[in-house]
């Protein structure tokens, strides 16, 4: 335990240094929906807090799924001063840093290595991108800390069998993520299949499998999805949902690159044709989405991020074969999360700088790291057995007796 301290002080230390470095050579990164959006109502916010100016107004829908990333926002500049963007920066790399802790404690817990675990958490935050979200002004960085700390404490408290704190939590993170990122909806799979295996065991008495439920759960997200290409099947998230289906958009901000053609409305009410478009745009978006050369990216930075995940790809494969095959609960939890990322992006569409791939990634470097123990364990198995056999070898050889 004190040497796992020790090492979680050295994280700690470390992430801070190099998201602090980061910044320091790069500046802070504004987004534009940073400059149009959250800042000014964030301002608006602070001014009623603080000074009893006119309440904030919200215009638009799309602003309103962010509201708790501005409420973030004003209480950083409630504290530290009206437009302190530094301060703001400093509490999203500080909430990062403390992320990473989890996560190491997470994969030292199943992993023979306390230096694969160790790398696994400083993976998070030495991959470029996280540097980047983590030291801009967006939504990113924080939805991803706060949700790496409600996903675990669910588990934690989940595997404790403490049902009725698992319920309070996950009626609490549930708005809190759902209004920084809509994301939250279909990422909160694993936590849904939790749910429902409370549920069952509560009913039935019967410890419930994972793997099964999350089929279940699975076949009804595509299956509410389908239904929703419905004309008539609703507003709100349904209409921009059929938006996406009617463009026929692959990959946002591409322009006609990223889309295939337009529906046919004349077979609006053909359900062949539906199904079919449905499952075309969702296999291309999963292509996108698992693509380790991002079509708008630079050579260097396709080059820099392919060289990374083909090797996280093939490790969390390995991995989630481990997890499957011993039964491990919390790692197919890690591995459902990561499948939940992709399921979602092949529902809705792929953002061209993969942005929204930048929360699942913690969980792809856990995966691969479990998988990288399980392949040097096995090598480490066959070294062992072949010095055994070498040595019975020679022991067989010999012409004189053992003393």
């Amino acid at each position: 335990m004190k040497k796992h301290g020790y090492l979680c002080l050295l994280l700690f230390v470390a992430s801070v240094a190099v998201n602090g470095c980061f910044v320091a050579v790069q500046g802070v990164s504004l987004t534009r929906d940073f400059m149009l959006a959250y800042d000014p109502l964030a301002r608006e916010l602070t001014d009623w807090i603080l000074s009893s100016g006119p309440s904030p107004t919200i215009h638009e829908a799309a602003v309103a799924i962010h509201i708790n990333y501005i409420v973030f926002i004003a209480a950083i500049y409630s504290l530290f001063g009206m437009g302190n963007y530094t301060a703001l920066i400093a509490a999203q790399i500080l909430l990062a840093s403390l992320s990473t802790l989890v996560i190491f404690r997470i994969v030292a817990r199943h992993v023979g290595s306390t230096k694969i675990a160790f790398g696994c958490a400083a993976g998070t935050f030495l991959f470029f991108d996280a540097m980047f979200y983590n030291t801009a002004g967006s939504p990113e960085s924080l939805y991803r800390s706060l949700f790496i700390f409600c996903f675990f404490g669910l588990a934690h408290l989940h595997e404790k069998k403490r049902t009725g704190a698992f319920l309070c939590l996950a009626a609490l993170s549930f708005p809190l993520l759902f209004f920084i990122r809509i994301d939250t909806l279909i990422l909160y799979m694993p936590i849904y299949l939790l749910g429902l295996k409370i549920a069952l065991e509560r009913l039935s008495g019967k410890p419930a499998r994972l793997l099964p439920l999350a089929g279940a759960i699975l076949a009804t997200i595509l299956a509410v999805s389908l239904v929703v290409k419905i004309p008539f099947a609703g507003e709100g998230i349904a209409a921009y949902d059929r938006d996406y289906f009617d463009r026929g958009i692959v990959v946002a901000d591409l322009g006609d690159a990223g889309r295939i053609e337009p529906a046919d409305q004349g077979k609006r009410g053909d359900v062949v044709y539906i199904a079919h478009r449905f499952l075309t745009l969702f296999s291309l978006r999963v292509i996108e989405f698992l693509n380790v050369t991002p079509p708008t990216w630079s050579m260097a930075h396709s080059t820099y991020y392919a060289l990374h995940m083909v090797p996280l790809y093939l490790l969390a494969l390995a991995g989630a074969w481990k997890a499957c095959r011993e039964g491990n609960d919390e790692i197919l939890l890690i591995a459902l999360l990561f499948v939940s990322a992709v399921i979602l992006h092949g529902l809705t569409r792929v953002d061209a700088a993969h942005r929204t791939g930048f929360v699942s990634l913690p969980f792809l470097l856990m995966l691969a790291g479990y998988g990288w123990d399980a392949l040097w364990s096995r090598r480490r198995a066959w070294a062992v057995t072949g010095k055994e056999r070498l040595s019975a070898g020679r022991r067989n050889d010999c012409p004189f007796p053992e003393a």
